[in-house]
């Protein structure tokens, strides 16, 4: 599969198909299957609004994954037109159930919490994020999260950065991180009490640049 894979720069076609990966790994418990998709769009979209590198990788013609840096802040237009397109959708959201979004934005906002935490326990810059990497279930296992992995590397490298972080927790495949030989930096443990809303840990890696 990876032979035959592109790899190239996000393009505004590829949104609903990239979103239907991020819906795949993360939003299967939403109240609906509606209400899932919207979700998903809205995450990806705040995730572009922040990104100034995007790569994402083609196999037989349909969109296997993605990865998208933060290396700088991203231009102004680029930046609205996808928060523009979050806000959409979060309008969407509330029409449809507004109980599951205000739990939506108490999660967020304890996440942000936890990460601003992470941030600060590993002492790093904010700045030179992979901020999302996600693959399809049919293209996990044959290198493709791995080679996304890598051109973010690259990409980070080429701009200066001697290091880069990304968040994840025990909801994502962190292993793969470890595997990739990043380095686990802080970590959060969730109190039991925060379970119904939160994931149970909360992991920041770093990936040394400096070879």
């Amino acid at each position: 599969m990876v032979a035959s894979a592109l790899y190239r720069p996000f393009e505004e076609d590829d949104f609903d198909a990239v979103a239907s990966i991020v819906e795949e790994a993360w939003y299967q418990n939403a109240p609906s299957p509606e209400f899932a998709q919207l979700e998903a769009g809205a995450d990806l979209a705040d995730c572009l609004s922040r990104a100034t590198f995007s790569q994402v990788a083609i196999t037989n013609n349909t969109v296997a994954g993605v990865v998208l840096v933060r290396a700088g802040r991203s231009s102004e237009r680029w930046r609205l037109r996808w928060s523009e397109r979050k806000h959409a959708l979060l309008e969407q959201m509330t029409a449809q159930d507004p109980r599951a979004v205000q739990e939506l934005f108490a999660r967020r906002e304890h996440e942000d919490a936890i990460n601003r935490s992470l941030l600060a326990q590993a002492d790093l810059p904010d700045e030179h994020e992979i901020v999302l990497l996600a693959v399809s279930a049919k293209a996990q296992g044959y290198g493709v999260g791995t080679l996304l992995l890598d051109a973010a590397a690259n990409c980070l490298a080429s701009r200066g950065a001697t290091g880069a972080y990304l968040y994840t927790d025990t909801s994502c495949s962190w292993k793969f991180y470890e595997k990739r030989k990043l380095k686990r930096l802080a970590s959060y443990r969730t109190p039991r009490h925060e379970r119904r809303l939160l994931a149970s840990e909360y992991y920041l890696y770093g990936m040394d640049l400096s070879d």
